[in-house]
């Protein structure tokens, strides 16, 4: 809770499939240090987390009690069992605030691609067949995005669900998206601060 509350958490929806938790990996593990947890822990978690999230946000969280415990014979350890899930599925729904519920049901009836997720990394370009010596630092930026979000036939078998696009970015370049994003996010943040 206390990364959400620092901006340091995002939460990202991939469904039918999914609701992960993006947190940068030295921010996460100085996180992980503080708290004395292992980071498998931390994965198991966030991963049951991320279900009860998503199983909220779809409303079917009935389905989901009776698939976690149809197996289970003795109606009292049932009950018991049941009685857990409920806490854990209320826990995990304080994660969900009016954004992200807003922010899944764009997702869900999305008619463009959605953004998923971005990865990047940093090179530095030492030489090039066409003008020879050439040093320049750049990142390339991969930026996922969800084309589907319905579990149909025609998804699973023709369609790629999911989708990237790489790019190189100088410097200058990062810091031009930087002032275009920073713009897109103040307007956003009107808008978000002014609707009905």
């Amino acid at each position: 809770m206390d990364l959400k509350r620092a901006g340091r958490v995002f939460l990202a929806f991939k469904p039918p499939f999914g609701a992960t938790f993006e947190i940068n990996k030295d921010v996460l593990s100085r996180a992980l240090a503080d708290a004395g947890l292992a980071e498998d822990d931390f994965r198991r978690a966030s991963s049951e987390i991320g279900g009860m999230i998503l199983t909220t946000l779809q409303e079917a969280k009935e389905a989901f009690l009776r698939h976690e415990t149809e197996d289970i014979a003795d109606p009292q350890e049932r009950e018991d069992k049941k009685a857990t899930l409920e806490r854990r599925l209320e826990s995990a729904g304080a994660l969900i605030d009016d954004t992200v519920a807003r922010r899944y049901r764009l997702k869900m009836t999305s008619k463009a691609p959605a953004f998923a997720s971005v990865d990047w990394d940093l090179k530095i370009k030492t030489f090039d067949g066409k003008v020879g010596e050439l040093r320049l630092p750049y990142a390339t930026v991969k930026i996922s995005f969800q084309r589907h979000f319905e579990l149909e036939p025609e998804t699973l078998f023709s369609r790629n669900m999911f989708d990237s696009v790489q790019i190189n970015m100088t410097g200058d370049e990062v810091e031009y998206l930087l002032r275009e994003f920073e713009l897109m996010r103040s307007k956003l943040k009107e808008l978000e601060e002014n609707r009905p």
